[in-house]
């Protein structure tokens, strides 16, 4: 990770513990090219979690993150407010959409770069009032072009046309299959 070019980099799938990070981390904080990481599946404990955020703030020309798993919302929030460079988020299987999804909408609301989201394949369907969350969050946002929510199911048909409602005001294309 010594790459001072690197453009791209995907950390899924991998056994890191403590020791793995610092040298990983160390590396980062070289780089000044990065556009693109994807996390997930990390074993991470969260003194690693704070040496990654650390080094990935110094990181303006971060624009494409890819959150996999039990970390992608509850992390989401974090990543909108510290990147404003972000212009794609993926959340991607997370099975924490419940708890967590105010800190991301909190952070949507507020940030101006992000032109894409995916939250794909999430694991439970997303409960009504967070529907009305990510909704509220869709509308105050000025950057939005394009809201994935591809294999993720919500409760209703209500809730359903609540977000296609707001998309189609916003001018947001909408990808729901």
């Amino acid at each position: 990770i010594n790459n001072t070019c690197l453009k791209n980099l995907n950390l899924r799938d991998n056994m890191l513990f403590g020791s793995d990070i610092a040298p990983i981390a160390e590396g980062l904080s070289q780089n000044s090219t990065l556009v693109s990481l994807t996390l997930g599946r990390v074993e991470l404990d969260s003194s690693d979690k704070d040496k990654i955020h650390r080094t990935l703030r110094q990181h303006s020309t971060l624009t494409t993150l890819t959150l996999h798993h039990l970390s992608s919302m509850m992390h989401a929030g974090y990543f909108l407010n510290v990147f404003p460079s972000l212009t794609s988020l993926h959340l991607v299987k997370s099975d924490d959409f419940m708890g967590e999804i105010e800190s991301m909408c909190d952070a949507l609301m507020q940030h101006t770069s992000l032109e894409k989201l995916s939250v794909v394949s999430m694991v439970d369907k997303i409960k009504s009032e967070n529907v009305k969350k990510l909704s509220g969050a869709i509308s105050q946002n000025s950057s939005l072009r394009v809201l994935d929510l591809s294999k993720t199911e919500v409760k209703n048909d209500q809730d359903e046309e609540v977000i296609r409602k707001v998309c189609e005001a916003k001018k947001i294309q909408l990808k729901w299959e």
